[in-house]
This record gives C-alpha cells, sequence and structure tokens, in this order.
C-alpha cells in the first residue's frame, strides 16, 4: 500500500514486535516486524511478506459542524417565525 507517510513509531503490541506508521489520508499501517535473522538485506532493503493490518479513520468534523449549522439556522427561522406570529 503506497501512502504519504507522517510518522513511523516501533511498539510493542500484545507482545509482538509491530511497526505503526500513519499515513496522510488517514490510514494506519500495523506492520508486524521479522525476526532479524530472516531476511536477506545483501541486495535490497525491500521486506515483503510482513503481515499487515490496515485502520482507516474518518474525521466527522465537518459533519458535526454542518449537522451544527443547520440547528443553529432551524433555531432562527423558529424565533423569526414566533416573534412574526406575536406581532400579528
Amino acid at each position: 500500500m503506497g501512502c504519504e507517510v507522517l510518522k513511523i513509531v516501533n511498539t510493542l503490541l500484545q507482545e509482538k514486535n509491530t511497526l505503526l506508521v500513519t499515513c496522510l489520508e488517514g490510514q494506519t499501517l500495523e506492520i508486524e516486524a521479522p525476526e532479524s535473522d530472516n531476511f536477506d538485506t545483501t541486495h535490497t532493503f525491500e521486506i515483503t511478506g510482513l503481515k499487515t493490518l490496515i485502520h482507516t479513520f474518518k474525521s466527522v468534523k465537518s459533519q458535526l459542524r454542518v449537522s451544527y449549522s443547520q440547528e443553529i439556522f432551524n433555531a432562527k427561522v423558529f424565533l423569526s417565525f414566533q416573534r412574526r406570529k406575536h406581532v400579528s
């Protein structure tokens, strides 16, 4: 999976050595690190076949802003209607 990487953290999760890779578009990859003796870097540093879990996060902030704006609009319309009703 290709993504623009924000941060890489080497961590110990559930007693297994993993890397957490945080990507710009909201993905976090949890990559199980290989045993140090199980790969050959004499020709390349690319390591394939590692167990990878992909977690995707989405922000709801914009949806909350739209909902809040709609509530404010509805309240203003309601108050305007109530004022006209009392004037009549």
